[in-house]
């Protein structure tokens, strides 16, 4: 008894003395590698409901905080971070009727702008060429041509620089630009074509009319001649 007792104790002071070295060593130097602790072992000796509940009820594994971010780092998941938060917090966002037109219809907004443009264009030329033939006129003392009489009965010359333009020419000049623009010649074009189509609508309308009334009469005409030859036949 007293041996076994010896041997006992002295297996258990050198389980004490292996277990003490690995524990200095563990304080002394870190170890090369990590690991996820699995609280679960053998999950597949359990029912499939318990497995279900288990999978579901698992907690995932969240790092110690020990791991070191670098100032670069930090600012990249800020940055990621700001982002989401403005695309979260960004209201949602309706066009309007101009936007949406714009967007739709780019070519025509462009070329209606460069009517604009060259409209404007123009009309800086001729205040231009109008500051200028009054500067000539004052420089050269040109007086305006005109065959009008003066009160003495002689002609005097009168020239016009610019000639007035009444509202009605401008009105018929300005409709004569309007109507030849390519959008509104597309329009009407459009609108005979639905016209066309319309009345192409009702001709056919009325020859399935006309079809079907010559069929019934037709129709009508046969039963009449074999009543009346049934009607000889008998007698």
């Amino acid at each position: 008894m007293l041996y076994k007792k010896d041997e006992a104790n002295k297996v258990n002071a050198e389980r004490n003395t292996f277990q003490r070295s690995h524990e200095v060593k563990g304080q002394q130097q870190e170890g090369l590698v990590w690991f996820v602790p699995y609280n679960n072992p053998r999950p597949w000796t359990k029912s499939p409901v318990e497995r279900k509940a288990l999978s579901v009820a698992a907690e995932p594994w969240i790092p110690s905080g020990k791991e070191v971010l670098t100032s670069s780092d930090k600012k990249i998941f800020s940055d990621i971070s700001n982002a989401f938060k403005e695309v979260n917090e960004k209201p949602h966002y309706t066009p309007t009727l101009q936007e949406a037109f714009r967007a739709k219809n780019r070519k025509f907004v462009s070329s209606s702008r460069e009517r604009q443009r060259q409209i404007k264009l123009r009309a800086d030329e001729r205040q231009i060429n109008k500051v200028h033939d009054e500067q000539r006129a004052q420089l050269f003392d040109i007086q305006p041509f005109s065959l009008k009489s003066s009160s003495k009965g002689t002609a005097r010359p009168v020239i016009s620089s610019k000639r007035a333009i009444p509202k009605d020419e401008m009105y018929d000049r300005t409709n004569r630009m309007y109507r030849v623009l390519p959008e509104v010649t597309n329009k009407v074009k459009s609108g005979l074509l639905q016209q066309e189509r319309m009345a192409y609508r009702v001709k056919a309308k009325l020859f399935n009319k006309k079809v079907q009334r010559h069929v019934l009469d037709q129709a009508r005409v046969t039963n009449l001649v074999r009543k009346s030859q049934q009607v000889h036949k008998r007698a």
